[in-house]
Parts: C-alpha cells; sequence; structure tokens
C-alpha cells in the first residue's frame, strides 16, 4: 500500500507523538506514547488507528486488519479517486 505521511506532531509534553498517513482520503494515525521511564529503559506503547468521514474510529491491529478497512473504504466510498 501506498501511504504517505500527512501530518506529525507531539502532545502532552512530548509524552504523545501521533503520526497521520494517508492513502487518498483513507486515514490512519499512529499513536506512540512514550511514559516516563527509569535508568535508560525505554518503553513505548504503539498504535494505529484507521478514520472514516463518517466519525468511526477503530484500532488497526494488523496488516490483514488495514487492508478491510481499506476495502470497506472503498465498498462505501466508490466515487474516491485515489492519485
Amino acid at each position: 500500500m501506498g501511504f504517505e505521511l500527512s501530518k506529525s506532531h507531539v502532545v502532552r509534553t512530548k509524552s504523545k507523538k501521533i503520526n497521520y498517513y494517508t492513502l487518498g482520503n483513507f486515514g490512519v494515525f499512529e499513536e506512540i506514547s512514550m511514559p516516563e521511564t527509569t535508568e535508560g529503559s525505554e518503553l513505548k506503547e504503539q498504535k494505529f488507528i484507521s478514520w472514516t468521514p463518517w466519525g468511526i474510529d477503530f484500532e488497526v491491529n494488523s496488516v490483514r486488519d488495514l487492508s478491510k478497512a481499506y476495502a470497506d473504504f472503498l465498498r462505501y466510498n466508490p466515487n474516491v479517486v485515489i492519485n
């Protein structure tokens, strides 16, 4: 799939980073939580969430979920043109 990073920013005083990826009008955002660590240990929590134009958000846990979400998006939006 040809997703491109469209926007990235840090929220909550650098404890969370959000990257927005798009493929045409279909979008996924990556949320990386960086909780405070002790003595150099790095713990990152990472999750991907897909959104739809009609306001439904859901967590994407695998490439299969992402493919299904994209197929559903195209099924509900057949007039979407992908550049």
